[in-house]
């Protein structure tokens, strides 16, 4: 979906395929082509869930969350094992939010070593939450389940960040 002559610019070579959080295709070195992950990985969808009612163990991570323009941006990871169209997100936030989550992938290249290759470097995320308005950073909990797998997990908040009740 780009014109010929930049298509053939940019794959009419030998070259190393990297998949990349970016929105369109690029040359990176002359054998080396980046393209975006987004059409060759179907991430799963995020959705709202009540607070978890069992005790979930706690494996993964909430890098991240801040106010920005009314919106809560959550960014983390989660320890997925399954394909990627099987990492969901379940997220409890203790406030109003108006519309769903909207996650996108991110590419994490230090969770492999970080974690000795229990998880991908495709198992980062970022999630938007639209609360609206002045507020503050609401008690949430995000559960990263792997539906290839059915285990969940509660991700650890930051310290600053409450958890919702579990």
């Amino acid at each position: 979906d780009m014109p010929v002559a930049k298509f053939d610019t940019i794959f009419n070579r030998y070259a190393h395929i990297i998949p990349a959080a970016e929105n369109a295709p690029r040359l990176l070195l002359n054998d080396a082509v980046i393209v975006p992950v987004s059409l060759f990985q179907k991430t799963a969808q995020a959705r709202y869930l009540p607070s978890p009612m069992q005790s979930l163990q706690i494996e993964g991570h909430i890098d991240r969350a801040v106010i920005e323009s009314g919106d809560l941006v959550v960014s983390g990871w989660g320890s997925w094992t399954g394909p990627l169209d099987s990492h969901e997100l379940e997220v409890s936030v203790i406030a109003a939010t108006f519309g769903p989550p909207m996650r996108s992938l991110v590419i994490r290249p230090d969770l492999p070593l970080a974690t000795a290759r229990r998880v991908s470097a495709l198992n980062g995320f970022m999630l938007r939450i639209r609360l609206g308005g002045n507020v503050t950073i609401p008690a949430i909990c995000v559960i990263a389940y792997d539906a290839s797998t059915g285990k969940r997990t509660l991700l650890q908040n930051p310290r600053d960040v409450p958890y919702c009740q579990q």
